[in-house]
């Protein structure tokens, strides 16, 4: 699709989802559109194209932004009262999912799944340290560390706020962007196959895993602790997104299990995604 027909064609994504929505955080719409609307075949770099979409929406005056919070869009024309109870609704909501820490939870996770699968798996985050052109001292944590069967240098990315795409691509990387290159280049450097795992992950970033002979695994979920099952249902009752979901650190969930036990397999083809 060219990028002058892509605009007209998202609008109409967009406007449904802000009529089911009501007024929603505008990446909540771009994530209801990026997983439930099977779009993904039909637009090159759909996340990013999305952003532009809503931007230009808001430009043409057909989607509005909320005074309250210039991150909250609804569709205009849309009647006032029922944008702002929805809005005073669903902030709390938004704003405990957004706060929730879940990253230090899907290490632990990824570390029981790797433990399963036979691997020796450090017990915590490893940092490694180098010395940097001026001299000084540089570090990166690596998430979670696998000494063998393989040295596996894993980052754990457990939130639904964002597709990770090739950190090549933005003109302007994000701390997100220069963390996951960094991690990826000082992996290999050091003999450690890197791995991304994250809820999901664009098909561009395939092609930057190749570079480094690394790895990534596309969850689809993010995980949060049984404790969290109310907050869950809150996201998907609210939100309409069901990919939330709490996972036991004693049980981690299948599709995680299995993507750990085929990993030797994947260090031969150098594909890893998942789904």
């Amino acid at each position: 699709m060219s990028a002058l027909s892509e605009y007209p064609f998202l609008l109409r994504f967009i406007l449904k989802e802000l009529d089911r929505q009501v007024v929603a955080h505008e990446r909540v719409v771009k994530l209801r559109l990026y997983m439930y609307y099977n779009l993904r075949p039909r637009v090159d770099g759909l996340w990013i194209r999305l952003n532009e979409g809503i931007n230009e929406a808001v430009e043409q005056g057909r989607v509005r932004r909320l005074d309250a919070s210039k991150a909250w869009i609804f569709r205009a024309g849309a009647d006032e009262g029922a944008v702002h109870e929805s809005y005073e609704r669903k902030l709390p909501v938004y704003q405990r999912w957004a706060g929730h820490a879940g990253g230090p939870h899907l290490e632990r996770l990824v570390r029981r799944a790797f433990f399963l699968a036979g691997y020796a798996v450090s017990p915590t985050p490893v940092n490694v340290e180098w010395e940097g052109k001026a001299g000084e001292i540089l570090s990166h944590q690596l998430d979670v560390l696998t000494l063998a069967p393989h040295r596996l240098g894993i980052e754990c990315k457990n939130k639904l706020s964002d597709v990770y795409i090739s950190p090549d691509i933005p003109k302007r990387p994000n701390d997100d962007h220069r963390q996951i290159a960094r991690h990826f280049d000082i992996c290999s450097r050091r003999g450690i196959t890197p791995i991304l795992m994250a809820p999901l992950i664009d098909a561009s970033f395939f092609g930057f895993v190749q570079l480094y002979n690394g790895l990534a695994c596309r969850l689809l979920f993010q995980y949060l602790p049984p404790d969290s099952e109310e907050l869950c249902q809150s996201v998907r009752r609210e939100f309409r997104i069901g990919h939330v979901v709490t996972a036991s650190e004693d049980d981690p969930p299948q599709n995680l299990a299995a993507w750990a036990a085929r990993v030797a397999g994947l260090l031969e083809s150098r594909t890893g995604e998942e789904g």
